[in-house]
């Protein structure tokens, strides 16, 4: 009986997304005549005006869906289009006739008919061969295209010419044309594109990329986009891929597609997971490729530890709660696999005002350091010099949940590329207390997915994803010393006792090392709902003050997370934004307005994050 009533839960909370998402989309994402017209006149105005070619394999598509696919082209309010089409011998013979009378009608459609059935990737290639535009766009045979698509890839790229990929956000279309389950995307974020493809859909290729490579590859059927995406990555920097944060592309949820249940191709999966495989052996990258746990349509890559493993410091600064430290040592001395690590607990006469039982105080990993300070960066400041290990990690009152944690987390530290690693951390009732910093939510930053519960966590995949953050939080923390030392340690003048963590994490990526967080390291949060700073602050600053010099300091990025959608809400995650916090170029409007007479929205209203 309670596996039916979840499921009727299940459905009802289903249904209510779906229409809080669709006035969302009422109020957000639709056109109007003035747009249009203001869309038609800025495109023929722009400077670069290339030609996009879409490539559309066909196979014995459904004449109705074959149109709707057709016709979002034939839409598009950007005019330099071509549609290339190849038709992999399709047995019924409403096909061709669907493809040659529109052929007929417009110039701009280009078809060519395969002798025998070779499957996706050949198809594509087939397509992809007719087009003579700079950039290709894909689309499925039974998908559709916003129909300011293209105009809105024409926008990216006239801000960024330089652009070898452009991918944007997506959501899905049922039979009776309804919008649902959107994906709003972060910008380009390697460690969650390995963990799902982040790319498709929409995705537009520079057409010398393409051919670089030589399109698509035959025998990966399923994730052919995927691998093709692997493929020209490892040609092109990170710089050349942009994402644009609208929905431009509405993929067809019908019997037999990935869009209505993902196991319909649970072939697709293993297919993209050998995608990876090879992507990572020509790039010289040792990693173990999996299915996430739980999580079989998503993919979790467990990197090497060395022999021998570096040496770990853990600095815990002692702030308060006195009385749950030594449930913390003991915790992190009985439950961390990991062997060479010490644990540094820096506080103000520690040995008078906590002590610890024998067989914790006399542990050879455990040191005490006297740091006549109440503030925890000082405190941190104060015992690097002290810290012996090639990784430094920053505790708070935590226990690990999994045993692994440590090694989880260094095995990422260790990329050349990683700086600050972060953990999943639960609170003390088994919601989720972090799993990854949004910047701009609240007065500076706010920790993502906070206080949802440990059973709603494990329907969310995104939970179970290793991906990038802009910052992550102190209270479970590793980087390599280094690092560290070339960013110049934790800013303990300014930021005496909050932020930073955050600033760390800022000024790594600034030097060009990327923050990344795992779902595979968890722990506890013994005082996770316990506020880190009064108002009135330690040290002469105020809570305040360090919020100001934050926002100050970083306003660059702190209004606009490249890890975080605009259209999303910055007070739930995963919620849609009530005001996206994105532009519409063809206006003077700025950031997106609503709608008149739009129906009230809740921040409930979801998105995938």
């Amino acid at each position: 009986m309670k596996r039916i009533a979840d499921r009727v839960l299940a459905l009802l909370r289903s249904r209510r997304a779906h229409a809080r998402y669709r006035a969302w989309v009422r109020r957000y994402d639709t056109l109007t005549d003035t747009d249009r017209e203001a869309m038609r006149a800025r495109a023929g105005e722009l400077p670069y005006q290339p030609v996009m070619s879409v490539i559309m394999p066909v196979y014995d598509t459904d004449e109705a869906w074959l149109r709707r696919a057709i016709e979002s082209v034939r839409r598009q309010l950007y005019p330099r289009w071509q549609l290339c089409i190849a038709d992999d011998h399709s047995p019924r013979p409403h096909v061709r006739t669907v493809l040659q009378e529109y052929a007929r009608r417009d110039s701009r459609i280009r078809v060519v008919w395969r002798d025998r059935n070779g499957h996706i990737s050949a198809a594509s290639n087939s397509a992809l061969a007719l087009a003579t535009g700079e950039f290709v766009a894909l689309l499925d045979h039974d998908d559709e295209l916003s129909e300011q698509a293209l105009y809105a890839v024409v926008e990216e790229l006239n801000r960024h010419p330089d652009a070898d990929l452009l991918y944007s956000d997506e959501d899905k279309i049922d039979r009776r044309g309804r919008r649902y389950d959107p994906f709003f995307k972060p910008d380009w974020n390697p460690d969650l594109f390995y963990s799902l493809n982040l790319v498709t859909h929409l995705a537009v290729y520079r057409r010398l990329a393409l051919e670089a490579v030589g399109g698509f590859r035959e025998g990966l059927e399923g994730s052919q986009d995927y691998d093709l995406t692997l493929r020209v990555i490892e040609r092109i920097p990170a710089a050349a891929i942009r994402h644009i944060p609208q929905v431009l592309y509405h993929w067809r949820a019908i019997p037999g597609s990935v869009a209505l249940a993902a196991g319909e191709k649970e072939y697709a999966y293993e297919a993209a997971r050998r995608a990876i495989r090879g992507h990572l052996e020509r790039r010289g990258v040792a990693a173990d490729v999996q299915s996430a746990p739980g999580h079989p349509t998503r993919h979790r890559l467990v990197y090497p530890l060395p022999t021998p493993a570096p040496l770990v410091s853990l600095i815990l600064p002692v702030t308060g709660r006195l009385e749950l430290v030594p449930r913390t040592v003991a915790a992190l001395l009985a439950h961390t696999d990991y062997a060479p690590f010490e644990l540094l607990l820096a506080g103000d006469r520690l040995a008078e005002a906590l002590p610890l039982p024998p067989g914790l105080g006399q542990d050879p990993r455990v040191r005490l350091l006297d740091v006549r300070t109440p503030a925890a960066a000082a405190m941190v400041a104060a015992a690097l010099p002290q810290a012996r290990g090639e990784i430094v990690g920053l505790l708070g009152l935590v226990e690990p949940i999994t045993g692994n944690w440590l090694a989880e987390m260094v095995s990422h530290a260790l990329r050349p590329e990683i700086g600050a690693v972060g953990a999943k951390l639960y609170d003390p009732a088994g919601a989720i207390a972090h799993a990854g910093i949004v910047l701009g939510a609240g007065a500076v930053a706010g920790r993502i997915y906070r206080g949802v519960s440990k059973s709603r966590a494990c329907r969310i995949s995104r939970l179970w994803m290793i991906q990038g953050y802009s910052a992550v939080a102190g209270a479970c923390f590793v980087v390599r010393r280094e690092l560290l030392e070339e960013v110049g340690g934790v800013d303990a003048a300014n930021l005496p006792s909050a932020y930073f963590d955050l600033d760390l994490c800022l000024r790594l990526g600034q030097a060009g090392h990327r923050t990344v967080w795992t779902p595979y390291a968890e722990l506890r949060w013994l005082d996770a709902g316990v506020p880190a700073l009064p108002a009135t602050g330690i040290g002469g600053r105020t809570l305040a003050d360090e919020e100001r010099y934050v926002r100050s300091r970083w306003a660059a990025v702190m209004d606009r997370d490249p890890n975080y959608n605009p259209n999303l809400s910055l007070e739930e995650a995963g919620g849609l934004a009530l005001r996206p916090r994105r532009s519409v170029p063809w206006t003077s409007a700025g950031p997106a307005a609503g709608r008149p007479g739009a129906v009230p929205l809740s921040t409930s209203a979801r998105g995938t994050f």
